[in-house]
């Protein structure tokens, strides 16, 4: 359940604006959409809005399905003409009833300081039964200029950084510096019987390891090439 690189860094998480959607033929959609920028809601760090849009197909009687995703606008404070190339490619095959693949290529730009981000992460998931679901995750991610990645050691951190506002910061926050990016992780999913009033229960454990793959040291306060990290989340709805 942990998020790739490409997801942190390399694609927005939410945004405010307004999206259309064509139905071009049965296999493909068309996308086309503003929004205020990448992360904000309807107040933005600067006063130009961004184009969102892309393209969706699937064929092979729905067993393959691909969406082309592109979020191209100004996104640093008080900048109204450097734009950032969010360009995503995410590629789903339902190999067999149990076995699925997941592929994600990502590439993105920024004008302000010409830096390339880009990468690939790849999922495989196998249904053992209704209760119980395994899955494993590679993923390289290239932060060639050092811009993208950032660890924020406090709260409000990347807010104030996103706001570009004149303050001080946790010494601790600072970027990963020109980092080839390695993390693989295994997970389990697990459905249990669940009461009556639970519409869902999931129990998700997982490991991860981080490795950086041209002897940067971006991990635990700048100070190693590695971190193994194992985690539990429980989701439960109503």
């Amino acid at each position: 359940y942990s998020r790739t690189y490409i997801f942190n860094f390399g694609t927005p998480f939410y945004g405010v604006g307004a999206l259309a959607t064509m139905h071009a033929c049965p296999n493909l959609d068309v996308y086309g959409g503003i929004t205020r920028g990448v992360n904000v809601g309807t107040e933005d760090n600067n006063d130009s809005v961004s184009f969102y849009g892309g393209l969706g197909l699937n064929c092979c009687d729905g067993k393959v399905a691909c969406a082309a995703i592109t979020h191209i606008g100004p996104e640093n404070p008080r900048d109204n003409h450097d734009y950032r190339y969010l360009n995503d490619i995410v590629t789903t095959w339902k190999i067999t009833n149990k076995l699925t693949s997941i592929t994600d290529i990502n590439f993105i730009y920024e004008e302000s300081v010409n830096a390339k981000g880009y990468g690939i992460a790849q999922y495989l998931t196998y249904a053992v039964n209704d209760c119980c679901t395994i899955g494993i995750r590679g993923e390289v991610w290239r932060d060639a200029d050092g811009f993208f990645v950032a660890q924020f050691a406090s709260n409000n951190d990347f807010i104030h950084f996103e706001r570009g506002d004149d303050t001080v910061f946790d010494p601790r926050t600072t970027g990963g510096g020109r980092t080839t990016y390695g993390a693989l992780t295994a997970g389990v999913m697990i459905k249990p019987p669940k009461p009556a009033l639970i519409t869902d229960l999931m129990i998700r454990p997982e490991i991860r390891y981080d490795r950086s793959l041209n002897n940067t040291r971006p991990f635990n306060d700048s100070s190693d090439r590695d971190m193994l990290t194992a985690a539990m989340d429980v989701v439960v709805t109503f």
